[in-house]
């Protein structure tokens, strides 16, 4: 939910109220979620995702047919000079979803990180993730995403439908971060094979309620 396709793409001069760069100019790229904050009786979590009512707070991005814009810090994604628009703007949407889900929670080069799903998340999730230097495991319901998932990045591949996942994983040393990229209720079976601190971000989910998590 943390971004939008659009191709809206400018030069912008630098300011001295932003701090984005000391540049005298630089590319930006903006995605649909451009500002929230936390309900406040839970101020550690991001609930941009939730229920949108007085304790939380949403701007979304609806300027693509303009022109020129006025951003929040926040919103802006800073963009290569030498990158297309049309190649930058289809990753503002999935690409700055998976990007930040890997880069914002601690997760170090050879750590296992575990994308579940091939589809219009999980194929960027991996690629970004083995760039990063992570030891990327695949999770799909059919074998027949083996071979994308491996040409993607992947070091190794998991089906669900014939595995039991939280056996396999264990077997690799179980996940440092387990991104959910497609909807599936059943996540209790992820919290059996994370290691010390380990995290689930769940940016798929079903419409029918998640199992009960109980760890022990």
């Amino acid at each position: 939910m943390t971004g939008c396709a659009a191709s809206a793409i400018k030069d912008f001069r630098k300011d001295a109220r932003t701090r984005l760069s000391t540049e005298s100019a630089n590319r930006a790229a903006v995605s649909y979620l451009l500002s929230f904050k936390p309900v406040s009786a839970r101020p550690q979590r991001a609930v941009a995702l939730e229920t949108f009512h007085q304790d939380t707070t949403a701007k979304a991005s609806l300027f693509k047919v303009g022109e020129y814009c006025i951003l929040r810090e926040e919103a802006v994604v800073r963009v290569p000079h030498d990158a297309k628009a049309t190649d930058v703007a289809p990753l503002l949407c999935a690409g700055v979803t998976l990007f930040n889900s890997l880069r914002h929670h601690g997760v170090k080069p050879g750590e296992t990180v575990v994308i579940q799903g091939v589809g219009g998340l999980g194929h960027l999730g991996i690629q970004y993730a083995r760039k990063m230097g992570f030891r990327v495991v695949v999770l799909s319901r059919t074998s027949s995403k083996q071979a994308d998932a491996k040409e993607l990045g992947a070091h190794h591949f998991i089906c669900s439908e014939s595995a039991d996942v939280a056996t396999e994983l264990n077997k690799l040393g179980g996940a440092k971060l387990i991104i959910i990229t497609a909807p599936n209720s059943n996540v209790e079976q992820y919290t059996k094979c994370l290691q010390w601190q380990g995290k689930i971000i769940i940016l798929a989910c079903k419409l029918t309620p998640i199992t009960y998590i109980s760890i022990s």
